[in-house]
């Protein structure tokens, strides 16, 4: 992780002027903006609190489905997702695998239909048989 950068804000004088809020007109009184020092966390694309912590175990999904002799879970077709989802929860655990799977539904969100294919539906329904087991 970045470590948390230091921003310096130089202090101004602001002149006086006329601003517009919902319709109605205020004239914003000058003032003396003083300086200030604060630490950003994170900054970039990504303001605010992450969505998902990090991955703990990468590839892990992967791993279950070479075993059942595909390269990666989106290769699974989708008779196979119920083996698929069984065989997750019995190596991690519902909660586990649910976190997975999530993950990926989440990552995967923005993507569009071309260049992902059908993987979001597949992820979708490998969440929903193990949400009802």
């Amino acid at each position: 992780m970045e470590d948390m950068k230091t921003i310096r804000r130089k202090g101004y004088s602001r002149e006086g002027f006329w601003a517009e809020r919902n319709g109605k007109k205020y004239y914003v009184s000058p003032a003396k903006i003083k300086p200030t020092r604060f630490k950003i966390h994170q900054r970039g694309s990504g303001k605010g609190e992450q969505i998902l912590p990090p991955v703990e175990r990468p590839g892990a999904m992967t791993i279950i489905a070479q075993e059942m002799g595909y390269g990666r879970p989106t290769d699974i077709p989708y008779g196979e997702i119920p083996e698929y989802a069984q065989l997750l929860v019995s190596a991690y655990g519902k909660k586990s695998a649910l976190g997975m799977i999530r993950r990926q539904l989440v990552y995967r969100k923005n993507m569009t239909r071309i260049r992902d294919g059908t993987s979001v539906e597949k992820f979708q329904r490998m969440f929903d048989i193990i949400l009802s087991m």
